[in-house]
């Protein structure tokens, strides 16, 4: 697996080899903060497509998760706290229950301006039968909607957020020293990654991809 200060001479070599760009000094900050605002664009791209390209699910694999929540019940739904390292819904589950009859049912995700249209559908509003219910976001809250049944429990697939790369040799912002925290995708994915980063870096504004990351990593 490579090492974060192996990631950093890449990038600086990438950069030195370029004509225009030698011996270009990069801070180990500027590297750190431009890699980590390159792996959120080279993970987006791959959440696009994940559903029709294994490919792409096998490179994100490891960021799944599937956690059981607890929630507090409200007036029509089931309140539910996102975990901390949420990124990326991929699926909901529900341990629902109507009198004695248990069962697990399925959420559907829907824009909250949309909501009314879908609880007042007779195909689409919470249905215990039919196996299926209404699930909404709101910043850091996950709602759940029901009707003549009871959620128990929320069964959330997700994808986690990476872990922030890091290296050691500067101060974050607050006085403590930064560390070695090596990224954690397969070598092939990192140097996708990495040569993202350097065209950032070298300011490489031709591509709309790279003008889009360029503003994800723009520094005070």
């Amino acid at each position: 697996m490579i090492t974060i200060q192996e990631c950093y001479l890449y990038v600086k070599d990438r950069l030195n080899n370029q004509s225009s760009n030698a011996n270009q000094e990069v801070t180990a900050h500027t590297f750190i903060r431009t890699m980590r605002a390159a792996t959120y664009f080279w993970l987006d791209e791959r959440l696009k497509v994940e559903e029709v390209d294994s490919t792409r699910q096998r490179e994100i694999s490891n960021l799944l998760m599937t956690k059981l929540i607890n929630g507090q019940k409200r007036d029509g739904y089931n309140e539910f706290v996102k975990p901390t390292d949420f990124y990326h819904r991929s699926g909901f589950r529900l341990q629902a229950k109507k009198g004695k009859c248990e069962n697990v049912i399925e959420g559907v995700l829907v824009e909250t301006a949309n909501l009314p249209s879908y609880l007042g559908g007779d195909d689409t509003r919470p249905n215990f039968e039919w196996e299926q219910t209404l699930v909404t976001f709101g910043g850091n809250k996950i709602f759940v909607w029901f009707r003549d049944f009871d959620i128990n429990k929320l069964i959330l697939t997700y994808y986690r957020k990476p872990v922030e790369v890091d290296i050691a040799g500067y101060d974050h912002v607050g006085g403590t020293p930064s560390t070695n925290v090596n990224p954690e995708f397969d070598d092939s994915s990192v140097y996708e990654i990495l040569n993202l980063t350097a065209m950032i870096l070298a300011g490489d504004t031709s591509s709309p991809k790279i003008q889009a990351l360029m503003g994800l990593a723009k520094f005070n």
